[in-house]
């Protein structure tokens, strides 16, 4: 498959194809745009190491034995290095999107940073999971070669595609790998970490669509604010008292991407033995 020139503009999400490449292009989103009901659900991995990163292409690989079947595995991530790239998005310039199939299947390399990898992904029925028939249930973004704590996750481009997830309602991960040197150990560690974790929020979210995805932008509120839907239900008062189910809050907003879960992964960790 030729690559696919997209033009980024002011509207996220929105997206133009090179004329040559059109009519392909428009009869796939008229066929994903026809009916939700069909489509099958996948995982989403990006993040901000490149396409080609060790780390990104052996969860990519172990996902997909690991996972159920029924379950697709994406990569929609940077063509090239973006570490430390935040949450910066393109506008008004062209972004190439390549599938790479000397990767695997349905693997994408996106020319922008890796918010833009995600939006590309899953930011609209345009995007590239939709237009493959497939529905995003859950988004994980690394294994990132380095630890992302603190002030960290704020310079990060791994947790900015996950966090982008969130904005649009999948529920999101961010995996780190903390330390900077790639051992074959210390690979494997956070490879297999971050396949449990993966698994156990597959097992908590099921494969239906996510309920706050896509999510809907309701407008401006009267201070600027943008208001958003959530399908958390924060608290109920009593007799005048405040209370919440914490757990079921957290596992409520982690659904509706609301709350993502961040994992870094100590060089010399190991799986228990059973």
């Amino acid at each position: 498959m030729p690559s696919a020139v997209l033009r980024s503009s002011s509207v996220r999400g929105s997206a133009k194809v090179g004329p040559w490449s059109y009519r392909a292009y428009r009869s796939r989103v008229v066929a994903a745009a026809k009916s939700t009901q069909d489509h099958r659900p996948c995982v989403v991995l990006s993040n901000d190491d490149g396409c080609d990163f060790p780390l990104l292409t052996s969860l990519y690989h172990e996902l997909r034995r690991s996972l159920p079947r029924e379950l697709e595995v994406v990569i929609c991530a940077p063509a090239t290095n973006q570490s430390a790239a935040s949450h910066r998005i393109t506008l008004g310039k062209k972004m190439r999107v390549t599938e790479r199939r000397d990767v695997g299947k349905h693997v994408f390399s996106v020319e922008g940073s890796p918010a833009d990898s995600m939006q590309v992904a899953i930011g609209s029925r345009c995007s590239v999971v939709p237009t493959l028939g497939l529905t995003p249930i859950l988004a994980v973004s690394g294994i990132n070669l380095g630890p992302n704590l603190s002030t960290d996750v704020l310079y990060s481009g791994t947790v900015a595609a996950a966090r982008e997830a969130g904005f649009n309602g999948v529920p999101a991960i961010s995996a780190s790998l903390a330390t900077r040197e790639l051992t074959e150990a210390s690979c494997q560690g956070a490879v297999t970490a971050t396949c449990r974790l993966v698994e156990a929020a597959v097992r908590l979210l099921g494969t239906d669509p996510p309920a706050n995805y896509p999510r809907r932008f309701e407008g401006l509120l009267g201070n600027g604010q943008r208001n958003s839907r959530s399908i958390v239900e924060l608290s109920e008062e009593r007799d005048g008292v405040t209370s919440m189910d914490h757990p079921k809050a957290l596992r409520d907003a982690f659904r509706s991407g609301d709350v993502m879960l961040n994992l870094n992964v100590p060089p010399g960790w190991a799986e228990p033995a059973d």
